[in-house]
Order: C-alpha cells, then structure tokens, then sequence
C-alpha cells in the first residue's frame, strides 16, 4: 500500500468514525430523554401515592400545580436543553412574569404534608437540573453527599473524622521517630564496637 492509498484509508475509516460517534450521541440524546421521563413518572407516582393517602388532596391547588408541572416536564423534555434554559433566564429579566407562590400554594396544609410535597417538588427540580446540565445521576448525588458534609451539622462531622486520622498520622510519626532513633543508636552502638 502506498502513501495514497494509506492517506485514503485513514480518512475513510476517519469519516466512518465519526458518523458512528454521531449516532451514538443521538441515541445518548434519546436514552437521557427516555430516562428523564421515566424518573419523572416516578416522581408523579410518588405525589399519586401522597393524594391516595390523604384524598382531599386531590382538589388542592398545590397537588393539581405540582402535578401540572411534573406533566409538562415530561411531555417536553426532549426540549429542555442548556441554551433554551439560558434563553428563558435571559428574556425573564426584561419580562413581566407572576412570581411562583409555592409556598402560598402549601399554606393551609399539615406540616407533614407540605414537607413532603415539597420534597417531591425538590426531586423533580432536581431530576430537570441534571438533564439539563447533561449530568449523570450518580455524579449528581455525589456532589449533594459533599455539600451535605460540608453543611453545619456534617461539617463537625467531618471535622471530627479528620482530628481523628490527624491523629492517628501524628502517633504512626511519633513512632516512626522513635524507631528511627533507635535504628541509630543501635547503628552507632554497632560502629563503635
């Protein structure tokens, strides 16, 4: 084969590469869709579960406005992406929008209840945010462990485990010193004989 031929080579298998790569990335782009959307029929279901076991929610705002949303999330997730998210950021500066009263929306409700709604409001925002962000659950849940043990109550926590292996570090020194220093008292002992 010559130069030529091994030049034409190279760019075919080049070109086929990169038309594999692409289909991949459009069936990446699908199976995140598809995943989006199954976890927010989980989530749906979970708010389902919520109203069976207290019926009157059913009729109330907050249970109709959450699940609203949770529905057009899903109906329109293949068109959530980064760029319309900056977009929308970007015109709601110069708009005049209505204010979103969720937490009007919950008033009135026990205390329990209104927890866990907004637990389920909180998952869905959360579930958008990683799909947008094109991040991958496990990531995502990573990085809320570190800020979690970094918040008040994880952070003397944390304190506590790293004072802990200091001094731990500090005793395995402190011996090392003291082996070190019997290695040459003995190798001193040794030379002088």
């Amino acid at each position: 084969m010559n130069a030529i031929q091994t030049q034409a080579a190279t760019a075919l298998l080049s070109i086929i590469g990169a038309a594999v790569l692409l289909k991949l990335a459009g069936a990446w782009s699908s199976y995140r869709v598809a995943a989006v959307r199954q976890d927010l029929f989980e989530i749906r279901d979970a708010l389902f579960d919520l109203a069976v076991e207290h019926p009157f929610l059913f009729n109330h705002a907050a249970y109709t406005r959450l699940r609203y949303k949770i529905n057009i999330s899903i109906r329109f997730a293949h068109k959530f992406t980064m760029t319309r998210l900056l977009v929308t950021l970007w015109v709601r500066q110069f708009a005049t929008l209505p204010k979103d009263n969720w937490p009007e929306t919950l008033s009135g409700l026990p205390l329990e209840i209104q927890d866990r709604l907004t637990s389920i409001q909180k998952t869905m925002l959360f579930r958008m945010a990683c799909h947008v962000l094109h991040m991958p659950l496990h990531l995502a849940w990573k990085i809320l462990d570190v800020v979690k043990a970094v918040s008040t109550e994880g952070a003397s926590k944390a304190k506590q485990e790293i004072r802990d292996k200091v001094e731990v570090l500090e005793v395995q020194a402190v011996e090392e010193s003291e082996m070190e220093t019997r290695i040459g008292r003995a190798s001193l002992v040794a030379a002088g004989r």
